[in-house]
């Protein structure tokens, strides 16, 4: 039987799926843009994927040594780390 944590579950990961389209999308016409690159990592840091939990962390620390000055970058680092740290 299926839970509704489960349930909830799914559902998320199928909005994360689907939100995901666009910053794609916006990445492919312009792949220098840091912001389209910034929404993408934070849907994935908000819905992770299953086979790959940090994979929006990771895009956003690989950002942060490309881009050490970028301020949006750091903000949305500092903005998840203060997020998941009230929630633990």
């Amino acid at each position: 039987m299926v839970s509704e944590l489960d349930m909830w579950r799914g559902k998320r990961g199928n909005f994360a799926l689907k939100s995901s389209k666009a910053p794609e999308s916006a990445i492919s016409l312009d792949p220098k843009e840091t912001n389209h690159r910034v929404n993408l990592a934070t849907i994935y840091a908000e819905s992770p994927p299953k086979d790959n939990p940090m994979k929006g962390i990771m895009m956003l620390l690989d950002m942060s040594k490309s881009e050490p000055e970028n301020i949006t970058v750091m903000n949305t680092l500092g903005e998840l780390a203060t997020k998941h740290r009230s929630m633990g």
